[in-house]
């Protein structure tokens, strides 16, 4: 029946025979055997710890990593949905401001100052970043920089 020592256990006892081993020089003054004994009860309680939380197979490894992947994947969905049904949204509100203001490019608090964009809506995409309203006489762009959150990059998210 093997040795069961409890991980607290385990330092106490190594640091009381350490204590017992190591003299006032900081060098060991014990015999072979004690500095052996440390080591095989060490070698115990290491195969204690596996039995108790094994190793994880590599099976197991690869599917908690395809599962890890897979969530992030669907997040990154859900983030790109939210962002296109903001930029929407916020672009038919430019375009009632722009019915109302000829001429002008609102910003979003602007649109949510004059009642044209609920203040209860986000202004940000779904990572968190403002959105970016450009408009070019009739024509409103409004754009996120997406998951990288620089502009300019090829993952941005123009509608």
């Amino acid at each position: 029946m093997p040795v069961v020592i409890s991980e607290s256990r385990w330092f106490e006892f190594r640091a009381e025979m350490e204590a017992v081993a190591v003299g006032c020089d900081g060098h060991y003054h014990s015999p072979m055997a004690l500095r052996a004994f440390v080591f095989i009860a060490g070698a115990i309680f290491t195969l204690n710890c596996r039995r108790e939380h094994p190793t994880p197979s590599a099976e197991q490894v690869a599917a908690a990593m395809i599962r890890q992947q897979a969530a992030e994947r669907e997040q990154g969905i859900a983030r790109v949905r939210t962002t296109e049904q903001g930029i929407d949204l916020l672009r038919s509100s430019v375009r009632l401001y722009k019915n109302d203001h000829p001429g002008q490019c609102p910003t979003t608090e602007q649109l949510q100052a004059e009642g044209f964009l609920d203040r209860s809506r986000a202004t940000t995409d779904g990572w968190g970043r403002p959105f970016h309203v450009e408009c070019n006489g009739d024509d409103v762009v409004v754009r996120s920089d997406g998951p990288d959150g620089r502009a300019g990059t090829e993952d941005d998210i123009p509608r």
